[in-house]
């Protein structure tokens, strides 16, 4: 090796090691400034308080006359979302949705019912007139219903579509002129259907139909 090219290796060595400590000094220093970070504790997720559908209704009802004073009950329903436990189902509990109807001013109004709040959520009018039954009949809670559904069909339904979503409601205001339940199951998967109609007064069935 030539006296130039080893005095160029020393050069380039001495420098290669000085970037090396420039660079440890700097990351020691941003080291020692870091402070250390305070652990945020993590709120519980918060769990919405559910009730049956006649709770809801008598939650709801105060504030549909509120709005207008001869509101009438038209509709309830819910959706139970994606892999929810019969257990659950067969509570009847859900977060509903109520829609009321009032004959003097031919419009509807929908309201939600959630963690024991019943709040007003549109409301729009009619172009004709409706005529809902009265609920002096209305016997079936959405618990009630759940159960029917489940001894019915429901139950293996379940069993043969792990995923599935359950959608539930009253209808006032149908062609039978009756209350009645409509739920239906929804398989994901499988994309199969279970549909029960039932009267809300007497609890009978009326049409249980199970397509593929």
């Amino acid at each position: 090796m030539s006296r130039t090219e080893w005095i160029v290796g020393i050069f380039v060595g001495l420098l290669i090691s000085g970037i090396v400590l420039v660079v440890l000094f700097f990351v020691s220093k941003r080291t020692d400034d870091i402070q250390p970070v305070e652990q945020v504790a993590v709120a519980p997720t918060s769990v919405f308080s559910g009730l049956t559908s006649m709770q809801a209704y008598d939650l709801a009802k105060g504030k549909a006359l509120e709005w207008q004073p001869d509101a009438v009950l038209l509709t309830v329903d819910t959706t139970w979302p994606q892999g929810t436990s019969q257990e659950q189902l067969l509570s009847g509990v859900a977060m509903w949705n109520l829609g009321f109807y009032s004959p003097g001013s031919t419009s509807v109004a929908n309201f939600s019912v959630l963690d024991g709040q019943a709040n007003l959520v549109n409301q729009h009018k009619l172009e004709r007139t409706l005529s809902p039954r009265q609920l002096d009949d209305w016997r079936i809670d959405s618990s009630v219903a759940a159960y029917r559904l489940l001894d019915e069909g429901g139950q293996d339904f379940l069993s043969e579509n792990e995923v599935s979503t359950l959608i539930m409601s009253l209808t006032t205001d149908n062609q039978s002129n009756r209350l009645e339940w409509l739920l239906s199951f929804f398989g994901v998967q499988a994309n199969t259907t279970l549909t029960m109609r039932l009267d809300a007064s007497t609890g009978e069935i009326l049409e249980t139909v199970h397509s593929n």
